[in-house]
């Protein structure tokens, strides 16, 4: 399916291949990056790899990137990116906070999460037991509720479902580094919208039918992906 990947250029044309590439496990069996990333390039010390190479390919800006699937990170070429937008904004509708936020980011144009939680008023809690960055990579959780709620969210549940509906993409990762000037850390998250980061990408993505956009996707990872069966698709897209 996937060939071993070895480099930032590669991962981009198989982005621009597929159309669609989850960072982690998908609803196609041994369909994500991780799955064929060597694993000297998993968070090496030494060299980087998919991992660090996403903040360039974001920079890039030819393909998006965010929570996508299942509530985990992937990337959509730009080319069906409208149709997957004007579909999950159709399945995923915001309520007065989400909305809150999301105008939030609107008005400062890109901001990093930290810079959000403090312009909203959220406090960053983890309870008794902090987990590590990797458990917050790659936990699996339950999929976003797609309808409206009345209940109090986490902000990172606000900021997936955001992710999950197309409303924001990430931007690019930003780094701390030492007086020596050696990258150290995590990259935090730049978060954007599409409308401000793609010009003129999502002109009158009002006007696309969450039909219209649902076929137009199947149809097109039909073609992309011929050892995906209809209903991995159909998971998929969400």
């Amino acid at each position: 399916m996937l060939p071993t990947i070895e480099s930032q250029s590669q991962l981009e044309r198989l982005i621009d291949k597929y159309g669609v590439l989850p960072f982690f496990d998908s609803p196609i069996s041994g369909f994500s990056i991780w799955e064929h990333t060597p694993a000297e390039l998993q968070f090496s010390d030494e060299v980087d790899g998919p991992w660090e190479w996403k903040g360039p390919i974001c920079r890039n800006q030819q393909s998006a990137y965010g929570k996508f699937f299942s509530d985990k990170a992937g990337f959509v070429s730009l080319d069906i990116f409208r149709y997957f937008a004007a579909y999950r904004r159709s399945k995923y509708t915001l309520n007065a906070e989400e909305t809150r936020i999301l105008n939030t980011i609107i008005d400062h144009e890109s901001m990093l999460t930290s810079e959000i939680r403090k312009a909203c008023g959220y406090k960053r809690n983890y309870g008794k037991k902090k987990p590590s960055s990797f458990d917050i990579l790659t936990k699996e959780t339950k999929p976003a509720p797609k309808a409206q709620s009345n209940k109090s969210e986490s902000f990172d549940k606000i900021m997936t479902r955001l992710q999950m509906g197309a409303y924001v993409v990430i931007a690019d990762f930003e780094y701390k580094y030492k007086h020596d000037g050696t990258r150290y850390g995590w990259g935090l998250a730049r978060f954007s919208t599409p409308e401000l980061l793609f010009e003129n990408l999502m002109d009158d993505i009002d006007s696309i039918t969450p039909d219209d956009a649902r076929l137009q996707l199947i149809n097109h990872l039909k073609t992309r992906l011929p050892f995906a069966s209809a209903a991995q698709i159909e998971k998929l897209i969400g």
